[in-house]
Parts: C-alpha cells; structure tokens; sequence
C-alpha cells in the first residue's frame, strides 16, 4: 500500500519513538491491541506539575499507518493539558493523515491508547 509523503515520514522516521527520557512530576502509559491480532502501541506520557503533557514516546508493532497513527497522536498530545486528550478522534487522526478507510482500525488504535494513557496519569517514582 502507498501512502503519502506525511504518512511515509512518521513511520519511516518517527521522532517521538521510544521511552520518556525526561523526569516529569506525574506519568502514565497503556497499552492497546496485540501483537497476535498484528497491531500493537504502548504509549508513554510526561506531564508537569500543572498537568501538561511535556513528553509522549511509543513503541508499536504493526503496519506503517498504525507507526505513523502513534507518531501523530504522540505530536499533537506534547503540549496539550491531559483533559484535552479525549477531543482527538479517530476521524481527525484519519484526515490528518489522509489515510484510507481501511486503515481506521490503526486510528482507532492510537487514539484508544492515547486517552488510556492519560486516565493513568499518576506521580512520577521519586515525587
């Protein structure tokens, strides 16, 4: 499947794949799909004192719309307060990304783990 030039980017280079790296006041992470049914995101969030999201990682198994999906979720989360995470839809996601129908299943993916995360949002280890 040929997907454009944005898509290509985040899956190819994702900028926001890994771990958290940065101590942050309050943390959460979630985890959705599997592996065995061939999509995966486990998505990390670092938020500050005044609840905003000042880092998010992830790590994800599956095709390159499911990689670019967590990329996108992960770069419109950064900077945003954890109640706003509920407003991004998979319909959002899609458009931005412009990908096919067919793909909504990695959309939906990344924005089920990415509210997840945020309801999980709980002091960091050595606050």
């Amino acid at each position: 499947m040929r997907y454009n030039a944005q898509v290509e980017s985040y899956f190819k280079q994702p900028e926001h794949a890994g771990v958290i790296a940065i101590a942050t006041a309050k943390a959460g992470s979630a985890l959705a799909g599997s592996v065995q049914e061939g999509a995966a995101i486990k998505l990390s969030l670092g938020v500050d004192e005044s609840g905003v999201i000042q880092q998010a990682r992830f790590q994800a198994y599956g095709c390159g719309a499911t990689i670019a999906a967590a990329e996108y979720a992960c770069r419109w989360a950064e900077g945003k307060p954890v109640e706003q995470l509920a407003s991004l839809t998979s319909a959002e996601l899609m458009q931005a990304l412009d990908l096919p129908a067919v793909k909504l299943h990695s959309a939906i993916l990344a924005v089920e783990v990415l509210r997840d995360a945020g309801s999980k949002i709980v002091p960091s280890q050595g606050e």
